[in-house]
Order: C-alpha cells, then structure tokens, then sequence
C-alpha cells in the first residue's frame, strides 16, 4: 500500500486546512491557527501523504524537533483505502531518512495510544514506558465550576492582561520548560483574544507568575495549564473554563498522577475519552508533573 503515496512536506496555509479536514476524522485536529503556529514553529516536521496517481492529500504526519536530541512524534493518519497495518511500518523508515532526520543518539518520544503501544513501541527493546495521560471531557457548568474558583491568599488568579502579564508569563514557562527554547512560539499561543485563545495567569503579590493556563479556543481544550500549587493549578483551569458558554463540551489532558485534576474532573461530572502513555526510546525524561494541570501534546509537558 505505501508505494501508492509519495511524501512531500506542507508547503502552505491550504495544505494546512487540508491535514486538519483529516485530523478532524480523528479527533486530531486542533484548529487551524493553532496548526499553523505548529507547523511555522516546525516546518520541517509537518509531511502530507499523497495519492502519486491523483494527488489528493490522504495522509499526514507531524511531528517536532524539540532540541537537537529529542524528538517528539506527535500525530499520524492515513485514511483507510491506503491503510494496512504495514503502511505506516513502511513509510517511518522513509520520513525518518529522507524527510526527519535525527542525531544518532537523538531520545524519540511519542504520545501513544494502547494500540500504537502494541503495533509499533513493545516490540522494540529498551523502550521506556513512562508518565500515563488521561484526557477528559464534558459539559460546562458554571455553577460547579465557581466552587473551585475561590480566592488563594497571596495569590491573584485572572485573565491575561497587557505586556507585563505576558512578560511574567513567558519567564514562568522558560523556567518550566527548559527542554525548547519556544518563547517566540509561546508569545503568540498565550494570547488573551477570546478568538484563539484564553489564558489566564496567576501572580504572586510581588507581581511574580506562580502560574498560568491558556484554553483553545478551536476546540474548547485547555493545553497547556502550570502551577505551584493544586490550589493555584484548580483555579486557573475554573478560571478559563468559566470563559465558556454554559454546557459547551471542553477537554483537557493531564498527568494520570495530578490526583487534584483527577478530583476536579469528577467533580465536573466529565469522562474519559482516551488514555496515553509517554514513551521514550531512549532514556527516561524526569519532567516536573506536579507542576502541570494540562499537557501541552506538542511539546511533551
């Protein structure tokens, strides 16, 4: 089935909307101010399968470079006529070579599904199965949601506002994830629109970001959320969430271990929709997972 596609890299903001017409099949899509983010962030890391007869876009792979040695693979999907369980085992060789190359000893993580874990990571030895992610969802209910929205002492929890918010704002994150060097990326991602995004920031009361979380708004999905503190990380989700309409459906994912996001969601009355692992081929990556109430899938944490 591979040698019927051929591989070419997303060239423009057309090919942009056609992956997320195919990450929507899914429920991978994101939205297509958020994907161009990713792919002007990334370029060389966003590839379209083709049909080589018609042309026609029918699959696509993305993926990141998060540093020179650690590879993040992110999303993949081929619609079903050119799909076999071989399909995707043959052309990874070919995007590797050819399309994504890596440092000989670059570590790969990937965000996996039970089934990619059984097709493509058990098989391979030495692959570390590390932090479970949950992802779940449901319906806006601003009464609830007040209940977890209450004053912190020492702390101001609120909506995004002006240069020195965002200022604060990209120190915090630096400091979370020192993995990337995304602040250029995280200057637009972290906007206070309402289109885009809502982001909230939480402030010490010297002024000093103890925390933020940022809502997308293309699909209602919090990514990513940081805090020091569960009473801190709680808030800012209650505070981008009551943003929301009431009983739209929103989304979040989140360390399996953040037992104050795991209350949060029961409380909510929302439900799983998918399980995660991180696996890394290499070498284990010790991220700080107290410290994150919502991952942000592009770049691990």
């Amino acid at each position: 089935m591979a040698d019927r596609l051929s591989l070419r890299y997303v060239e423009s903001e057309q090919d942009i909307i056609e992956l997320e017409k195919l990450a929507k099949k899914a429920h991978f899509d994101i939205g297509i101010h958020d994907r161009t983010l990713h792919w002007r962030y990334t370029p060389k890391t966003h590839v379209l399968m083709l049909d080589k007869e018609t042309k026609e876009i029918v699959g696509y792979v993305t993926a990141n470079y998060i540093n020179y040695n650690i590879f993040m693979r992110a999303h993949v999907f081929i619609e079903k006529a050119y799909r076999t369980k071989h399909t995707l085992l043959d052309l990874t060789p070919i995007i590797d070579k050819t399309m994504m190359p890596k440092e000989p000893d670059a570590n790969i993580a990937h965000n996996c599904n039970g089934i990619t874990l059984k097709a493509t990571i058990r098989p391979e030895i030495g692959y570390i199965i590390s932090e479970k992610l949950l992802s779940y969802e449901g319906n806006i209910d601003h009464s609830n949601l007040r209940r977890f929205n209450k004053p912190i002492d020492g702390v101001t929890v609120r909506l995004l506002s002006g240069d020195g918010d965002l200022t604060q704002l990209l120190a915090y994150d630096k400091a979370m994830h020192n993995l990337a060097d995304r602040e250029a990326f995280m200057r637009q991602w972290c906007t206070n629109d309402g289109v885009h995004a809502t982001t909230a920031i939480a402030l010490s009361s010297s002024g000093v970001c103890v925390g933020f979380a940022s809502l997308r708004r293309a699909i209602n999905l919090i990514e990513p959320a940081y805090a020091e503190s569960e009473a801190i990380g709680i808030s800012l989700l209650s505070t981008v969430l009551l943003t929301l309409p009431e009983n739209d459906i929103a989304q979040i994912t989140y360390p399996a271990s953040q037992g104050a996001v795991v209350a949060f969601c029961t409380a909510q009355g929302w439900s799983s929709c998918m399980t995660e692992h991180r696996v890394y081929n290499k070498r284990n990556i010790v991220l700080p997972w107290s410290k994150i109430f919502a991952t942000h899938d592009f770049f691990l944490l």
